[in-house]
């Protein structure tokens, strides 16, 4: 029987944050990455295109574009998490997570004890300060890595990988 592991602990904004910049990277580089060309797309249009050059608007319209794809998206972007992690206090409250051979187990926000079988969890990420273990494509668990002892560190990658796969 593998050892078991018994976390406790709380998420800090800059997990939270980094829980958030996974959860929707592909989508804000699609997003900031549309725009940043549109952006482009335009200044070139302006440039090459615009005989007189006297019709800035397509410049200023292409420069803001790509200040918003490039420092002002990644800018909003934490704001808007931040105002998240400031309006809801219970994504601050500290947390008990038990992994064992049999599931997950945790306390709710009631008190009442919840158990979640490996089966229940459809993939696992590791990033560099959290394990992410996802129940649906967005709703994932995230532990602090912080809160594991180095020497358990490798027994509960070895635990996670091997009950809910090969994909940390």
């Amino acid at each position: 029987m593998a050892k078991s592991y018994h976390i406790v602990g709380a998420l800090t904004f800059s997990e939270y944050l980094e829980c958030h910049k996974i959860l929707a990277a592909k989508r804000r580089l699609w997003l900031r990455g549309i725009i940043t060309i549109y952006g482009a797309g335009m200044l070139t249009y302006w440039f090459f295109f615009t005989q007189p050059k006297s019709d800035i608007i397509f410049a200023i319209i292409g420069a803001i574009l790509i200040a918003y794809g490039i420092v002002i998206s990644p800018i909003q972007f934490r704001y808007r998490v931040k105002r998240n992690w400031d309006r809801y206090p219970k994504i601050k409250k500290e947390f008990s997570i038990v992994f064992s051979n049999d599931g997950v187990e945790t306390i709710d926000d009631r008190g009442n004890p919840s158990h979640s079988a490996w089966d229940n969890f459809l993939r696992i990420h590791e990033s560099e300060s959290l394990f992410m273990l996802y129940l649906s494509p967005l709703l994932p668990q995230c532990v602090p890595k912080r809160l594991v002892p180095e020497e358990d560190l490798d027994g509960l990658r070895r635990l996670l990988s091997s009950k809910i796969g090969n994909q940390i």
